[in-house]
């Protein structure tokens, strides 16, 4: 089931709906009270993919856009069912031990041909540069290349996703290093700390992929 990670502020100024002072004012027949203007912000909104067994969310993946595509939603339906191969493995597994089984995956990133899309790249990076951070086969390539992977179930490919995640204090951006066939989790980079407000995000580290995005990568590896 499709559905969004939403969050709410509520604000209130100091203003009335006439731009007048909140409180009363005026006196007698003219005594009237000026109410604060209040409104909601949406915030942090995410598109999900989620599971429900008896109403109640199960698990879930956060998607790399508000308005999926096919591919999208393919990415996000992998990644739940990766998570559940993890869990039906064995008795023993559990989620809290998720991280640690991903980490175990990250030496195979090596076996594959990273997609890196060209519009997530920093600008001002080369390829010859992205070799001296990133030293395992890669290639630069516009979105449709990376669609047609995960559609057609390439097995010598693996992508990176940017999707935003919520925390208490905001959004981060979480990139996840997928295999185009299986939803296979090579590797997942995410912030430690959110520093912003709740319900907005402050937080720009890790939009696009940077040199130490891919020193990252490597360094899992």
């Amino acid at each position: 089931e499709f559905g969004k990670h939403l969050d709410y502020e509520f604000h209130r100024n100091k203003f009335s709906y006439n731009g007048g002072p909140v409180g009363w004012s005026g006196a007698g027949a003219s005594l009237r009270y000026n109410s604060a203007t209040k409104f909601t912000k949406l915030a942090n909104e995410i598109c999900t993919v989620e599971i429900f067994h008896n109403g109640r969310s199960m698990t879930k993946a956060y998607l790399p856009n508000l308005s999926p595509s096919k591919a999208d939603a393919v990415y996000g339906i992998k990644v739940l069912q990766y998570q559940l191969n993890y869990l039906n493995a064995s008795p023993d597994n559990r989620i809290t031990g998720f991280v640690k089984h991903i980490k175990a995956n990250n030496k195979d990133l090596a076996n594959v041909t990273l997609l890196i899309d060209q519009d997530e790249l920093d600008p001002e990076l080369t390829e010859n540069e992205i070799k001296k951070y990133y030293p395992f086969p890669f290639e630069i390539v516009d979105l449709q290349k990376i669609n047609d992977a995960i559609l057609y179930e390439n097995p010598n490919y693996a992508y990176v996703k940017i999707v935003a995640t919520p925390t208490g204090k905001g959004n981060v951006f979480m990139h996840t290093l997928t295999g185009a066939s299986d939803g296979k989790l090579y590797s997942i980079l995410v912030p430690r700390v959110a520093v912003g407000i709740k319900g907005s995000s402050i937080i720009k580290y890790n939009q696009r992929i940077k040199t130490k995005q891919l020193d990252k990568y490597t360094k899992n590896l």
